[in-house]
């Protein structure tokens, strides 16, 4: 069993070390001018991935079954093993999208992109922020759900 899991993520492991020789042999991740290219730790970006990758595919979910799934999952929160423990994990997430977001000087100085607009009417704000969380945090779970469920748990961390 354990052999079958080792062939299952080496397609990963050969990822993960063709990126590590890629940042070593470059000196850095990024390509090209470094100095406007640097990394920060930006771990709302999780949050925003985990929205744009779910939101789309799920919006026949979310339009039809949310208001019939709402009452069953306040329900199966209160009487799971886990319950403490979503509620911490969707509060550290609202604290990570409020208090992590960043904004690169380049996003601020260039009104082309839609990022911009976003940034500007949306993400600035803090308050905005958090009201966002709740949709993040639910967003998040449906992804971990619908990738566990087709690739299994591993592959879905």
């Amino acid at each position: 069993a354990a052999w079958a899991l080792v062939c299952s993520l080496c397609d990963q492991c050969l990822l993960l070390l063709a990126f590590a020789a890629f940042v070593l042999l470059n000196g850095g991740v990024a390509v090209g001018d470094k100095s406007n290219h640097r990394m920060v730790f930006h771990a709302a970006q999780l949050a925003y991935a985990a929205a744009y990758a779910t939101a789309p595919f799920d919006f026949v979910h979310l339009c039809t079954r949310l208001p019939r799934t709402l009452p069953s999952l306040r329900s199966a929160a209160r009487t799971s093993l886990a319950a403490p423990v979503k509620p911490a994990l969707a509060l550290a997430g609202a604290g990570v999208a409020v208090w992590c977001t960043r904004a690169h000087p380049f996003l601020l100085a260039d009104n082309r992109h839609l990022t911009f607009y976003l940034w500007r009417h949306i993400l600035a704000r803090p308050a905005r922020r958090w009201a966002l969380a709740p949709a993040y945090a639910f967003l998040g779970s449906r992804l971990l759900t619908r990738v566990s469920e087709a690739q299994g748990g591993l592959r879905a961390l």
